[in-house]
């Protein structure tokens, strides 16, 4: 996904076309609400945290300007574009003050909105390399300070403004054998892999006020960051549980200190830590990129519309299992499942899929290259079920955008949007777009706006109704707005139409 987006305009039809837009051009982005008024839209900010926010200049109990000013003032990392008119646009740029990405300016073209959304992808990619730098960087930083029991001023200093305001804690694997399992030590890098996903995956789960990272010290030494005041204890004691439970491992959870303060973080780190020699951590390495390529892999298929061949890729993969050492053989495989659940998730609503802690949990009880290659199979298979259902390959011999189309024109009249069009044919929406306009050519909107339009031609020759009435009768509310795409579409006012017809 490349981010998240909240629209705040106060014009429901300006708002949903803008919406309608998004969701089917933006291949990756996710409108994740919609507010009338600007204190909605503050509300829906601190609540959702979306990554760019499109909002009015002009709205109802607090306009565009107060809403960038709070955004400003809070130090949130939100991207937002001021939508606005001409005879207000000296007005809107009193906004650049608080941070303004751009001007969105009313009546906007789709290459407007394009121009902006890569203004903002660009933005949020940097941001994002940036994080991973940083979080890099600290770790690096940690392990230099801590595992050498010394700090100079430099590494210091950095460190303290790193962890401001955070308490550090120190998880420990007690044992990576425990009596009960049989695992030898070849399997400690898959261990290790399966605790660091549960914890990634807990720590996306806890709230925004957590300000939770997690940095891998050695092996088996996690060092995990929250911020002071914020109660862990229970959070705590769930990942412990889980890791427990999936693995028969036991942690221990030790405070090391505040942040700020290295000197003592050091001598904690000295009572609590062991002297354990650190391993290579090139398995772990190896295996997120193995799951990144297979994603990566698969999508370009999907999205190339030749999934036919999905199948033979599967088999040549498993076809390439063939001489690995077990441990190899359970990470490639924990790769190969996480790929197929990220690619489900993206495309399918109602996506059949296993959290993390299942897929290891399985993988763990799997002994040898033919029960690992069964199991894989049954999960590609179950992938390509849903895939071909889905695009309707098994439907009837009408595949999933005839079926949508035949949607459209029984409800084109009423709520025909592309959520309500997707969760018809059971597709995700944003794959749902990128499908419709490969297969007929044309973007959602534009689809069923010519389809609107069509009809009020109709209407337009052969009645006498008002503007207003035809506009409803084909499913556009606002008769300015239908004036204004009529016009748009056919290089003609609706009224002019009808005196030429």
């Amino acid at each position: 996904m490349r981010g998240s987006i909240l629209i705040v305009e106060d014009q429901p039809n300006f708002r949903e076309g803008l919406k309608y837009y998004l969701e089917q051009e933006a291949l990756g982005w996710q409108v994740v609400g919609e507010a009338g008024t600007g204190l909605e839209g503050w509300e829906m900010i601190e609540r959702l945290n979306p990554e760019l926010v499109f909002m009015d200049i002009n709205m109802p109990v607090m306009n565009g300007i107060e809403l960038a000013r709070r955004i400003h003032e809070a130090h949130l990392d939100t991207i937002f574009v001021i939508i606005t008119g001409y005879q207000d646009f000296n007005y809107a740029q009193s906004a650049v003050r608080y941070g303004a990405l751009d001007f969105l300016l009313k009546p906007c073209s789709n290459d407007d909105i394009n121009r902006i959304l890569r203004a903002a992808f660009d933005k949020l990619a940097a941001r994002r390399l940036f994080k991973e730098s940083m979080r890099a960087a600290k770790e690096n930083r940690l392990r230099s300070v801590l595992l050498c029991r010394q700090a100079d001023k430099e590494q210091a200093d950095w460190l303290r403004g790193c962890y401001k305001d955070k308490v550090l804690y120190l998880f420990v694997v007690k044992d990576y054998f425990p009596q009960v399992k049989n695992y030898k030590r070849k399997d400690m890098y898959l261990l290790q892999y399966g605790i660091t996903n549960i914890t990634d995956e807990m720590m996306r789960s806890m709230p925004e006020e957590a300000q939770g990272e997690w940095h891998l010290l050695q092996h088996d030494q996690l060092v995990i960051a929250l911020a002071r005041g914020f109660n862990a204890q229970l959070w705590f004691e769930k990942l412990i549980r889980a890791v427990s439970d999936y693995f028969g491992i036991s942690l221990g959870c030790s405070v090391l200190g505040d942040g700020e303060d290295m000197d003592r973080l050091i001598q904690a780190y000295e009572k609590i830590a062991g002297k354990v020699q650190p391993l290579s951590e090139q398995n772990e390495q190896d295996s997120r990129h193995m799951t990144g390529k297979f994603r990566n892999d698969i999508m370009a298929v999907i999205v190339d519309g030749d999934i036919e061949s999905l199948p033979a890729y599967f088999t040549e993969y498993y076809d390439s299992l063939h001489g690995m050492p077990l441990v190899q053989l359970r990470l490639s495989g924990i790769a190969h499942a996480q790929a197929l659940n990220d690619v489900s998730e993206s495309l399918f609503t109602n996506a059949r899929l296993l959290s993390v802690q299942q897929i290891m949990e399985k993988i763990s009880q799997l002994n040898d290259l033919n029960q690992i290659r069964e199991w894989l199979s049954s999960q590609s298979a179950d992938f390509l079920n849903q895939l071909f259902e889905w695009r309707g390959i098994v439907n009837g011999g009408m595949n999933v955008i005839q079926k949508a189309v035949r949607f459209i024109k029984l409800h084109y009249k009423e709520d025909c949007s592309i959520s309500r069009t997707a969760e018809h044919v059971h597709m995700n929406t944003s794959y749902f777009s990128t499908l419709f306009k490969k297969e007929t050519g044309v973007t959602y909107s534009h689809y069923v706006n010519q389809l609107r339009l069509d009809q009020a031609k109709v209407l337009l020759r052969n009645t006498n109704l008002k503007m207003i009435d035809i506009a409803q009768a084909v499913g556009i509310n606002d008769s300015a707005y239908f004036s204004i795409l009529f016009k748009k579409f056919f290089h003609i006012s609706p009224s002019e139409f009808r005196q030429q017809s």
